[in-house]
């Protein structure tokens, strides 16, 4: 049987409000212990050049769970803000120890640091060995059959909406026809890639930096477009448990249920650039919703992305897209 998009929405915020009760309470994860609304919090405070209390809140919850390496939100690459703050607060250790990590096990270059802040302070220490860094640039083998697979689908799933009439009224039944066979393809694909290699954005998956940042955006748009109810119910339960354990950001599974609600009653979680409040499925618990599956606030994740492009345009608020973002943090 199939189900029509708003009971689609239903099934997605039964499932959290239920699924809730049989969580094991006591397990320390990336959504129970708040990890990317802490992570966000660090940012904030980063972008508003409040160092101490961003070193604060990272030093904290480095004590409680592993870091992660995100490359795909606003509030991302947390381990990079890190060695900037040790920097700053002279945990030269610690900064260089996280150094290693990021080379060795997720592809950055070992001169990615060399611009950050009192990096010298650091080189003039006596553990620094720069040599250490290039021999674990050097050993570093990233998984290329997965990045291309995931590429070739990529190609495929763009290649099929790109050749689309922009005009929705001129879509044909063979339209629709070829996006749903490029959808079914992709999605045995991706079932076999989970099956076969582990969840894609997973943490311990072998990318360089660039390819990461690609496989992040192009595996959570891909599955934005698996809207078949059997399709989401595999996804959803698939998404749910790699965010716990932090192998897939909170923002893919929020985007793959916000999809649903393009054609839906409304918006559960807040992930649509200028919605309005009315578009917001029961908008007084929005906050309370993005927290059950690990996201930060809607305001708190607005008002980073507004810090950022005005570091970025020098202040510059004349430019339309600052215009449309500042309205978006409304709520």
């Amino acid at each position: 049987m199939k189900r029509t998009h708003k009971d689609i929405v239903f099934f997605l915020l039964a499932f959290f409000t239920c699924g809730a009760t049989s969580k094991e309470t006591n397990r320390l994860d990336y959504i129970e212990s708040r990890y990317y609304t802490r992570v966000a919090e660090a940012q904030y405070a980063y972008l508003l050049e409040d160092y101490e209390k961003a070193y604060g809140i990272l030093f904290q919850l480095e004590k409680e769970i592993a870091f992660l390496n995100n490359v795909g939100t606003e509030y991302s690459e947390e381990i990079p803000l890190y060695i900037d703050l040790c920097l700053r607060f002279g945990e030269y250790k610690t900064a260089y120890r996280y150094m290693r990590i990021l080379v060795g096990n997720h592809g950055y270059s070992a001169h990615s640091f060399d611009t950050c802040f009192r990096i010298e302070n650091l080189k003039g220490e006596f553990f620094y060995d720069s040599l250490e860094l290039i021999r674990l640039e050097t050993a570093f083998q990233p998984d290329t059959t997965l990045y291309f697979l995931l590429k070739e689908m990529w190609d495929r799933d763009y290649g099929v909406r790109i050749s689309l009439p922009s005009d929705r009224e001129e879509l044909t039944e063979d339209d629709g026809i070829r996006v749903r066979r490029v959808d079914s393809m992709n999605y045995v694909l991706m079932r076999r890639i989970i099956k076969e290699k582990g969840f894609p954005l997973a943490q311990n998956q072998r990318f360089t930096l660039k390819q990461r940042k690609e496989v992040d955006e192009r595996v959570s748009v891909m599955l934005m477009h698996f809207l078949d109810s059997n399709q989401m119910e595999y996804f959803i339960p698939l998404l749910e448990e790699n965010v716990r354990r932090g192998d897939c950001p909170p923002d893919v599974l929020a985007c793959h249920l916000e999809s649903a609600g393009r054609m839906g009653a409304c918006f559960p979680y807040g992930m649509y650039m200028n919605l309005k409040k009315e578009w917001i499925c029961d908008f007084e618990h929005l906050d309370d919703r993005r927290l059950e599956i690990g996201l930060p606030p809607h305001k708190l994740v607005c008002e980073i992305s507004h810090l950022q492009i005005m570091k970025k345009t020098h202040k510059d608020t004349s430019n339309f897209y600052i215009k449309v973002m500042m309205q978006e943090c409304e709520f």
